[in-house]
């Protein structure tokens, strides 16, 4: 009696890791107005400066089958919410347009201006087409505020000694390379060689900042600047309030976000084995845009795995995580013919933003009362 025997398969994909954030473009209209009570105007008109909100959607894949790291060009569903309702159905059309094409597809432009009584809240939902799997990947960013405060001499204001919009990007942070030779102990920890570390790329930003009273700056505040750890930051808007009192008399919003750049890996050596050797070692050989990156577990996670062939017959394993491999020949399977190959591979994705390590309850600290964080 004949019989037969079938199987299904498909492709497997690793799943999508998006970020999502709202960035000001329009640097002459930023999403606070000022309103001129001596000759009723606002500053600036959005009738004739328009503000614009990008939603900066970034996407990656850690098996490297996705290709469009940002991601507007591929959003679909999109809508704006204004005090979380369809922005249709609260402004009129004329008070607003949203850019359909390419890069710049979810741009939001604003003609309308802004009363002082009024506050708008909007965020930005919308869905990632995943091509490869054909599923909806839904995003929904953070809120950004529109408002206007009203100009005289006793009109408070901030600013900011930084951008607005502050993108991380891990690959090109010394002071995180530092850390992580410390922890290692490839280097001794040295203040002076840490505090070389601190530039515009630190995980580390400090950013001062100012309050006037109308052309006056205000000195008598308690807070002179804010401190932000970028390493536990993967995508998010923030607003800085200041308060008279319990009035609050000023704002300023930022939005931070981390870039994954694109890279290529190299699992090391192609050496052949020497007769008598069992020793293996390899060495991941990293390019980010052009430049060999120095420790890349710093920044990814780096898997190891041997395929070897034995007679026709093949075995699989998986060893360490990190920079370099160390196995023995005679431990992956291999045959002894020059006809048995060893494949020898390095998967490669990010690290998340840091997290706090915790015991289920509460936060973990070391003996200094720090907070303990990783990847």
């Amino acid at each position: 009696m004949a019989t037969n025997s079938a199987v299904r398969i498909r492709r497997a994909f690793a799943p999508l890791n998006t970020a999502q954030s709202i960035v000001c473009v329009s640097g002459g209209s930023p999403t606070t107005q000022v309103y001129n009570v001596a000759n009723s105007s606002y500053e600036p008109n959005r009738a004739n400066t328009p503000c614009v909100l990008h939603p900066d959607i970034t996407a990656y894949a850690s098996d490297g089958t996705w290709k469009y790291q940002q991601a507007n060009a591929v959003l679909a569903n999109m809508v704006w919410l204004v005090n979380g309702k369809d922005i249709s159905k609260v402004w009129a059309a004329s008070d607003y347009s949203i850019n359909q094409d390419g890069a710049t597809r979810g741009d939001l432009t604003i003609f309308r201006n802004v009363a002082v009584a009024e506050r708008f809240a909007l965020r930005f939902k919308a869905d990632i087409v995943d091509y490869r799997t054909n599923v909806n990947v839904p995003i929904l960013t953070d809120e950004v505020v529109l408002n206007t405060v009203s100009k005289s001499d006793d009109a408070y204001s901030m600013a900011l000694d930084d951008d607005e919009t502050i993108i991380y990007n891990p690959v090109l942070d010394r002071l995180l390379l530092y850390d992580y030779k410390v922890a290692h102990g490839m280097i001794a920890a040295s203040d002076d060689v840490r505090n070389s570390c601190f530039d515009e790329n630190a995980y580390l930003r400090k950013i001062p900042l100012h309050i006037y009273k109308g052309m006056n700056e205000v000195l008598a505040i308690n807070t002179s600047y804010i401190a932000l750890d970028l390493r536990l930051i993967d995508s998010a808007s923030y607003v800085i309030k200041a308060y008279v009192g319990d009035a609050e008399v000023c704002n300023k919003q930022i939005s931070v976000s981390r870039t994954y750049p694109k890279y290529s890996v190299s699992a090391g050596q192609n050496v052949d084995i020497s007769p008598g050797v069992d020793n293996r070692q390899q060495i991941a050989l990293v390019n980010s845009e052009g430049n060999i990156v120095e420790c890349p577990a710093n920044v990814l996670k780096l898997n190891w795995s041997t395929i070897a062939q034995n007679a026709g017959a093949t075995t699989t394993r998986q060893w360490q995580e990190g920079d370099t491999a160390i196995f023995n020949i005679s431990d992956t399977g291999l045959g002894e013919t020059a006809d048995d190959e060893l494949e020898i591979r390095c998967d490669a994705e990010y690290k998340p933003s840091f997290d706090f390590f915790s015991d289920g309850s509460e936060p973990l600290v070391n003996e200094n009362g720090e907070y303990l964080i990783g990847n």
